[in-house]
């Protein structure tokens, strides 16, 4: 943690801002890595351990506790398998097809004009695990805050060293809760949640929308990518049934849930087509010679939703709804 970030951070037993003080035991030349922080008004401390800063709460939920610690046995059987740095270095560029989605998803944000990321801004990646999207965002001259409920490697915010070594970059690292959001309000230009937002209950994801948008600037933008929905071909009537050895708090919701919650919380709602789809992808579509006549009906129609706004919409819906694409969504605070 860098000096200057506790004006960033916010007491997580009794929500002061800007009332924390530092206490440094060791520093680096880049920043401080043991010490820890006091509330000038509650008297409530957390340390700073490997230059993480803890800010979770006094008590944290049950259904946290088994998350991180489902994450410290997932870390075991990624080890049992060859994971390392150099696996971590190289995401989330990988033949596979979980993370071709998510380079997918990252490089149609920053191929989105509308956000137009600036050096200096700075963006809160939420549940940031691996801390491959924090890295990129400062390899962009980005000031990122990874947020996280866990510090162990692979899985969690000590992985970022591995990041600082190998690609030379730097950000923050918190422990926290998404819905009771540990950071001063009004203080980031970008909310990045990258298939997260289904580890929320219901209430819990109501209250994570109204959290990212109080740490939101006004005009900022809060950027939803690669949510899990409920659809007709994937009703996922046990969501997360895979993955319970690893205490996952699972949910699926329909496109609609993450909408409402959003706009609840004050957000304008825009909904993307994610280029995982090349319905949604700007390239040019080509008919060639070789192809067949159904070929080149599919690409001529496809090229035609493109032109129309509401055929375009009408498509998204189809495939949230029916087929079951993740949600890509971006919300707007209003200024």
């Amino acid at each position: 943690m860098r000096r200057e970030f506790v004006e960033l951070a916010r007491c997580p037993v009794c929500h002061s801002e800007g009332e924390l003080a530092l206490d440094v035991a060791s520093e680096d030349e880049r920043e401080v890595r043991q010490g820890g922080l006091r509330c000038r008004h509650c008297g409530a401390t957390r340390r700073i351990e490997g230059g993480i800063v803890d800010l979770m709460p006094d008590s944290k939920p049950d259904f946290v506790e088994r998350e991180a610690a489902g994450l410290e046995l997932f870390t075991k059987e990624m080890r049992f398998k060859g994971w390392g740095r150099e696996e971590i270095l190289s995401l989330p560029h990988r033949e596979e097809g979980y993370w071709f989605a998510q380079l997918r998803a990252i490089q149609q944000t920053f191929a989105n004009k509308k956000l137009d990321f600036q050096p200096g801004e700075r963006v809160l990646d939420v549940g940031s695990n691996t801390c491959w999207a924090s890295a990129m965002f400062a390899e962009r001259e980005l000031e990122a805050v990874a947020l996280d409920i866990t510090d162990i490697e692979l899985q969690g915010l000590a992985t970022a060293d591995w990041w600082f070594e190998g690609k030379g970059v730097y950000f923050e690292r918190v422990l926290g809760l998404m819905f009771d959001v540990p950071l001063a309000s009004g203080a980031f230009d970008y909310v990045w949640c990258c298939q997260v937002l289904h580890h929320n209950h219901r209430e819990n994801l109501w209250q994570t929308m109204r959290e990212l948008y109080r740490v939101l600037k006004p005009g900022g933008r809060l950027i939803v990518v690669n949510e899990p929905v409920r659809s007709l071909r994937t009703p996922e009537l046990r969501p997360g049934s895979e993955v319970e050895q690893y205490g996952g708090h699972e949910h699926v919701y329909l496109r609609r849930s993450y909408v409402r919650a959003a706009r609840q919380a004050g957000f304008g709602v825009e909904l993307v087509g994610p280029w995982i789809h090349p319905t949604f992808v700007g390239a040019p579509y080509a008919i060639r010679a070789e192809n067949t006549i159904f070929e080149g009906f599919r690409a001529a129609a496809r090229h035609a939703v493109r032109r129309s706004k509401l055929a375009t919409r009408a498509r998204l819906a189809w495939k949230n709804y029916v087929s079951g694409t993740a949600t890509y969504l971006i919300g707007t605070k209003p200024v």
